[in-house]
């Protein structure tokens, strides 16, 4: 019997079940019982709705049967990420099959007929609680975003933690996101260096403008107000859980003013008004993405020193003829859209970005010379011109 939940833990949850209704549970990819809302006795999870891949003890915190065989996994030893063979790999508690099919109902879908595939990533620690979930690669900020959600949301939180030399360690996964069109033929590549890799999901879009449905689902961590015609939110949005708000197609010149500024990671201001990306964006300073394409924006007031965490900026189709210098300081940036400007020189700073993974320079007026140099100074960066 192998035991990995701590004493606090089960005391915790056995007072919790003590008293309370049952609930018998049977949905081919798993079997159980509920005691006053909480799994309590011997659960069954298949995953692939019919053979049994784990039987796990909620009374003890035992696994009673575990079909996979110990395979190589990469662990934190130490603070290097190493590749091993364990004793007893990481798993969820719960069903795999149950949890994709879980993301493919959750997810949504936005408008972009970009491809591509970005992952989420996310850790395990050695007691089995998923942890420090992330964007790898997320060129289609919307959708990488609503993936998050998504993942971060459905994934059970309890895991079996990895076990090496009669150890419990830290390790780490990814899940690939393959967005390709209709007519896509080449394959794409599914790794990512030092992370376990799960199943991907696959998105198939049309090529055709517009003809992705866009569904106006509303999370508790996403506030969608996109194709309103706003010019203004009356009142502060007071969800300190807030992570992401899209007010994507309205009439917006500058940014409302909310009180949850420190949990934002992700702002979509596409197709509005905007002239000036001011300093009220300095107070952003988790945000993940920023997305301001199509507006009229001739000036960027900013000092992106402040926004350290950003990833993804999305500046395209506006009237910049001057990139800031502080840009040089967004270190984790792997996304910058900079087409369709009126930039005549490409700035110098944009060769200190060695994260950048993604560079679109198009429509702008450029020298064949200095598109050579940052051909030559950012070598693992695609670039678009």
């Amino acid at each position: 019997m192998n035991k990995f939940l701590s004493p606090i833990f089960l005391l915790l949850f056995t007072s919790t079940v003590a008293f309370g209704q049952t609930r018998h549970v049977d949905s081919g990819f798993e079997k159980g019982y509920f005691k006053n809302e909480v799994k309590v006795s011997y659960w069954q999870y298949s995953d692939n709705g019919t053979d049994l891949s784990l039987k796990f003890n909620y009374n003890n915190g035992s696994v009673v049967y575990l079909k996979e065989q110990p395979k190589p996994c990469y662990l934190k030893i130490e603070n290097i990420w190493q590749l091993v063979i364990p004793e007893v790999n990481p798993r969820m508690v719960g069903s795999e099959g149950k949890f994709y099919s879980q993301i493919s109902s959750n997810l949504e879908i936005s408008n972009s007929n970009r491809t591509g595939v970005f992952y989420v990533t996310f850790e395990i620690d050695s007691i089995g609680t998923p942890k420090n979930f992330k964007i790898e690669n997320g060129f289609d900020a919307e959708l990488a975003m609503n993936a998050l959600n998504a993942v971060s949301s459905t994934l059970p939180d309890l895991w079996i933690p990895v076990q090496f030399k009669n150890v419990h360690f830290t390790t780490r996964f990814a899940i690939p996101f393959v967005i390709q069109s209709v007519s896509s033929s080449t394959p794409l590549k599914l790794q990512l260096d030092d992370y376990n890799m799960m199943k991907e999901i696959v998105i198939t879009k049309s090529t055709a403008a517009n003809s992705t449905p866009y569904k106006r689902h509303i999370y508790p961590e996403q506030i969608n107000l996109s194709h309103l015609e706003l010019d203004k939110l009356e009142g502060p949005i007071l969800n300190k859980q807030l992570h992401a708000i899209i007010l994507d197609d309205n009439n917006f010149d500058r940014i409302p003013v909310f009180k949850f500024s420190s949990y934002l990671k992700y702002i979509n201001l596409n197709n509005n008004s905007f002239k000036i990306l001011s300093k009220d964006f300095e107070k952003y300073k988790n945000l993940w993405a920023l997305s301001i394409s199509n507006n009229q924006l001739t000036q960027l007031d900013i000092n992106f020193k402040k926004l350290k965490n950003l990833e993804y900026l999305d500046l395209s189709f506006n009237y910049l003829s001057h990139i800031p210098n502080s840009i040089s300081e967004l270190h984790n940036l792997k996304t910058l859209n900079l087409s369709y400007n009126k930039l005549k020189t490409i700035p110098k700073e944009l060769l200190t970005l060695k994260n950048l993974s993604y560079l679109n320079i198009e429509g702008n007026d450029y020298s064949q010379s200095e598109i050579e140099e940052i051909q030559k100074n950012l070598t693992s960066t695609k670039i678009i011109f």
